[in-house]
């Protein structure tokens, strides 16, 4: 029997009755509390909705989605593009079905709906962690956290909403199983005798890893790749603790427990049934054979984890350095499959001497993917700097009392590499940050309260006065954001007139940007969209958008579509030089032969912010991996014109000389030249209420000449014919 001093064995009875909290809590209390803090998220979120109360923002009843993504899943949810059959794209397609509603509305709300679930999870990690009270105000922060928020506010149908929200509760579902079995980091260094068997916890439930399984099944590699990997990291953590902490005679279950986990989570419906007979076994066998079947733990335990390992692949740490090569290169590789025979079909010249194509990356224009600060990424995080450092340090306290708790750590360290791998990563350090803040006050302050019996309340309402105070100012902040539609309700209006005009199998040509909301409203595939805008896909894209030859735009787009949507699978065959003699050369002369399928070219005001980029990609050299940023520089109002001398005046600026200005109206467009040829050229859109100013590249390329010329216009005669005129928001030109 192990030593057991009577003060000693009366702290650890009390540590027990906290840390269990199915043994030493009813479940009334968190329910109560969980209902609170949802509501209280979900009433900051839905404070956004009076401001989408405006028919700009609506098309046919339907809100417009305020990131590109959700379209991908709302085109997936009608048998178009690469989100069909994912499961954002079941449930917006079974609400549709159910309510006979529009699947939008139903895409629109699921962000706040399930992001404020995060609250929920966040307070149940602060009961496991022994300190429910804390929940309330550290479900509060985690749900709120800008990074979090900003990715999941309305109209942000998109996996981030879940890509948060699985992690955290899987992983306290085996926090809250293994917790009551694990000895304090503390306590080892101390030296801290183990307890009498009389204070062990009861045997534990293996319901709790067969239903954590279930979960990685529920919420894995179909709503992200990187969960399973998350996943498969925790029950690794899980392993770590069980040997390094676990109570000895609570090892052997432990342990067939996360056997169970991982043949529930990783290994497919065998796995699954495998678990879920282990778990009948352990809970209904005699009592005889159980010990029988425990004492092969180890080697089962180790070889069923790393099975899983095998199973998922690389694994997290593999996918993460593959995400970061992703992101930092500054050139896409070339594609070194073939592809059907085309005009530019001979192999490369002898020797291997010419260099293949360089394509241009994506990475420079992604903003997601750009590095920030590290103030920033701190506040990210939660609200401020101090708050959030406040709250890793902590998070440490919490870990070094709590050693479960380390399974949050790797969501709280990909939120730092938020520095590296861009703002997106920043969501994941809420949760973390928020208990860390948290929990430590609640300690502190039952201490101060113990035997009385308001403390617990006294607990509650102070973590939620502390949230409240910390919290407070942002929230007024939330409350002054504008919606973000991704798309203008005339672009969206000319979207769907094209569904009823382009027959089956036409392609549609915009920008990457629009590609989801082209296939969602249009219900046709677009040439790049989210998932496909590798420089491969940008090039012959915006070659099309930029060049001032109509020509070279509706050849570049049927070689394409006669190269199966790949072109590049030709042109690796050549040097880079040999590509861009063919890229001159079909700018002047009729080449190409014509595609059975219709070809789309969109020309869209929402263009014009985007033109430094999409020339840049449509100037490149596929030889010296170069391109040229053409200039279009949005004005505010505050500008005045000199017609008679062709100036052009900004208040703290320099003159500039204009060429050209075009005033765009609803009745049409007005065009005045000046003296001054290499002038730069002003465009106002007075319906649009925006103004840009340009120099010959960007005002001579397609996307602005094809917005802007007039509808008869002989320019395009035998390259393009107008099928949809929205001016001066949007065209839509048929490649001849």
């Amino acid at each position: 029997m192990y030593p057991n001093p009577r003060g000693q064995a009366r702290e650890t009875r009390l540590e027990m009755v906290n840390m269990n909290a199915l043994a030493g809590r009813t479940w009334l209390q968190p329910l109560l509390f969980a209902l609170v803090v949802y509501a209280a998220t979900l009433a900051v979120r839905l404070g956004d909705l009076p401001k989408w109360d405006y028919a700009a923002l609506q098309v046919d009843g339907e809100y417009i989605m305020a990131t590109h993504d959700a379209y991908a899943w709302l085109a997936g949810a009608y048998g178009v593009g690469t989100g069909t059959g994912t499961p954002l794209a079941r449930m917006a397609r079974a609400y549709a079905d159910l309510t006979g509603r529009p699947a939008g509305e139903f895409a629109f709300f699921a962000p706040a709906l399930a992001a404020s679930l995060v609250a929920v999870a966040a307070l149940l990690w602060a009961w496991t962690l022994g300190g429910l009270e804390a929940g309330l105000g550290a479900g509060f922060m985690a749900a709120l956290a800008p990074g979090f928020y900003f990715r999941t506010r309305l109209g942000y149908y998109d996996t981030d909403m879940a890509t948060l929200l699985f992690p955290i509760v899987q992983s306290w579902m085996v926090a809250h199983w293994l917790a009551p079995h694990l000895r304090r980091p503390w306590d080892l260094l101390r030296g801290r005798p183990l307890p009498a068997q009389d204070d062990e916890p009861a045997p534990a439930f293996l319901a709790w890893p067969l239903a954590a399984g279930l979960l990685v099944r529920l919420g894995g590699a179909d709503w992200h790749s990187h969960l399973r990997d998350f996943n498969l990291g925790v029950a690794g953590l899980a392993l770590l603790l069980l040997l390094v902490l676990g109570r000895p005679r609570a090892r052997p279950r432990l342990a067939w427990g996360l056997a169970i986990l991982a043949l529930a989570g990783f290994h497919a419906d065998l796995g699954l049934a495998l678990a879920a007979a282990l778990a009948a076994f352990f809970r209904f066998a005699p009592r005889r054979a159980a010990p029988a079947l425990e004492r092969l733990w180890p080697a089962l335990a180790v070889a069923v984890l790393v099975l899983g390992q095998l199973v998922v692949g690389q694994g997290l740490a593999g996918k993460v350095l593959e995400k970061f090569r992703v992101y930092s290169k500054t050139t896409v590789e070339v594609v070194a499959d073939a592809g059907p025979g085309g005009n530019l079909s001979a192999p490369a010249p002898e020797g291997g001497k010419a260099a293949p194509p360089v394509y241009p990356g994506i990475t420079q224009s992604v903003v997601e993917a750009q590095n920030v600060s590290t103030p920033e990424v701190l506040s990210q995080i939660l609200f401020k700097p101090w708050v959030a450092v406040a709250g890793m340090a902590g998070f440490l306290l919490v870990v070094l009392f709590r050693p479960v708790a380390v399974f949050l750590a790797p969501l709280l360290g990909l939120a730092l590499l938020g520095s590296v791998l861009g703002a997106r990563m920043t969501m994941f350090g809420g949760p973390a940050a928020a208990l860390g803040v948290m929990l430590p006050v609640a300690w502190g302050l039952r201490r101060l309260t113990a035997g009385r019996a308001w403390g617990p309340w006294a607990g509650a309402l102070a973590s939620a006065g502390l949230a409240a105070a910390l919290i407070g100012p942002i929230v007024a902040d939330y409350g002054n954001l504008a919606p973000t539609p991704i798309l203008n309700r005339p672009h969206a209006v000319a979207l769907k007139a094209l569904a009823k005009a382009a027959p089956e199998g036409s392609r549609i040509w915009t920008w990457w940007d629009w590609g989801y909301a082209s296939q969602y409203y249009a219900r046709r595939m677009s040439f790049a969209d989210g998932a496909r805008h590798s420089g491969e896909y940008l090039y012959p894209l915006a070659v099309a958008l930029t060049t001032p030859l109509p020509l070279q735009a509706s050849q570049v787009i049927a070689y394409s579509a006669l190269q199966g949507y790949t072109p590049w699978t030709e042109w690796n065959k050549r040097s880079g030089p040999e590509v861009n003699e063919f890229m001159g050369f079909i700018a002047h002369n009729h080449f190409v032969e014509r595609p059975k399928e219709k070809q789309y070219l969109v020309a869209a005001w929402e263009n014009l912010r985007l033109i430094p980029w999409i020339s840049y990609y449509g100037t490149w050299d596929v030889t010296t991996g170069q391109g040229v940023h053409g200039v279009s520089h949005p004005l505010d109002t505050d500008y005045r014109v000199d017609a008679g001398q062709g100036i052009l005046t900004v208040p703290g600026n320099r003159p500039v000389p204009l060429a050209s200005a075009d005033v765009l109206t609803a009745q049409g467009r007005q065009n005045q030249k000046f003296f001054a040829p290499q002038g730069a050229h002003l465009v106002v859109n007075q319906v649009a209420g925006q103004a840009f100013l340009m120099d010959n590249l960007a005002y001579n390329s397609m996307m602005v000449q094809m917005l802007m010329s007039p509808p008869d216009s002989p320019f395009f005669a035998g390259t393009f014919r107008l099928v949809y005129d929205g001016f001066p928001m949007v065209r839509i030109y048929e490649a001849l």
